[in-house]
């Protein structure tokens, strides 16, 4: 029923247009990352200058999985290594 995004970039698409986002903030996101360099979107948003450098290439991978799912993106505060020990644990508890 939802669909949540983690990592870097997640997070810093988040800094630009808030913790839930679908298509068309990330294709904000797309246009802002496009226009500006990364020095200056590091600055203005507050990002690590190397997740600046690859915020326009998370924000297209974003926006095309959200478009995949037709969900909105939630930011949520784990990530890929909280999931798969969560998933792993959930399995030993069915077991």
């Amino acid at each position: 029923d939802a669909a949540l995004a983690v990592g870097g970039s997640a997070r810093a698409v988040a800094r630009i247009v808030g913790r839930t986002y679908g298509p068309d903030e990330l294709e904000r996101v797309v246009r802002i990352a496009s226009a500006a360099g990364s020095a200056e979107l590091a600055k203005e948003y507050g990002l690590e200058p190397g997740r600046a450098r690859t915020l326009l290439a998370g924000a297209l991978v974003l926006a095309e999985l959200s478009r995949t799912l037709r969900s909105p993106l939630t930011v949520a505060r784990g990530g890929l290594r909280e999931g798969a020990v969560l998933s792993l644990a959930a399995r030993r508890l069915a077991a």
